[in-house]
């Protein structure tokens, strides 16, 4: 799984805050050096310091502080009976961002079909990745994620990312597929993968360990136009549906 970066550049806040840390060494420093009687000896210390602060900082500091900066979401997960929701706190400091997904292994005997499907060409077996949940698509959907009918979830760890596998009831008797749930909330997304029945679970975890996600732009959120106009469209929709044919 490509979780490279953070992404090759510190996000802004994480800069930002490691500039105020410099600063407040920086006078820090500079207050005791007026203490001092040597200049050269002033130099030599400030020099010194500086630089061993400045290493504790990069070490200790940076990465604790991009954990903490860089999370797009947090995730909290409520469990009834045999369903479960997924409810994600937005962090609207951070730009949401849009992804490509590709896949690095496929089980043996599929082919990439495009558009997130993978098919085996001999038999029925499938895997699809789902439409990326970016940060601009759970706001869309208040949010929440909700999964019904389950019979089991095995939380895991993918490449450094918090997974769930989840298989449904009767699953055998209907052949139904498995989901796996992929929750970056340090790039600000989440993967929704579906595989069939036949698909084995270390095949699909194999797969899913090999996706490479890269961010390929910026998105945004809807503004409240676009919000208004989308719940007016999707209202009557679903009016239309419960009235069925004429």
């Amino acid at each position: 799984m490509n979780n490279r970066n953070r992404e090759e550049r510190l996000p802004q806040v994480v800069e930002d805050r490691l500039q105020e840390a410099y600063d407040i060494i920086r006078r820090e420093e500079e207050r005791k050096m007026t203490k001092r009687k040597s200049v050269r000896k002033q130099a030599k210390t400030y020099r010194r310091w500086l630089g061993a602060a400045a290493a504790v900082a990069l070490a200790v500091a940076v990465p604790s502080g991009v954990y903490a900066a860089v999370s797009y979401f947090q995730k909290s997960v409520q469990e009834e009976a045999d369903s479960l929701t997924y409810e994600f706190k937005l962090n609207y400091d951070l730009v949401p961002g849009e992804y490509q997904v590709t896949a690095d292994y496929l089980p043996e005997g599929m082919t990439d079909g495009g558009s997130g499907q993978y098919r085996s060409q001999t038999d029925d077996r499938w895997i699809t990745v789902m439409p990326v949940y970016t940060m601009a698509e759970l706001e869309r959907i208040n949010g929440q994620i909700t999964v019904e009918h389950i019979e089991d979830v095995e939380h895991t760890q993918i490449g450094g990312m918090a997974a769930d596998v989840i298989t449904f009831q009767e699953s055998e008797k209907y052949r139904t597929a498995t989901w796996l749930f992929l929750f970056n909330e340090h790039a600000g997304y989440v993967l929704d993968i579906r595989a069939d029945y036949s698909v084995s679970r270390e095949e699909l975890l194999k797969f899913a360990e090999a996706l490479r996600i890269e961010r390929t732009g910026d998105g945004s959120y809807e503004t409240m136009e676009d919000k208004e106009l989308r719940e007016k469209e999707e209202a009557a929709a679903a009016a239309t549906q419960a009235d069925g044919p004429i």
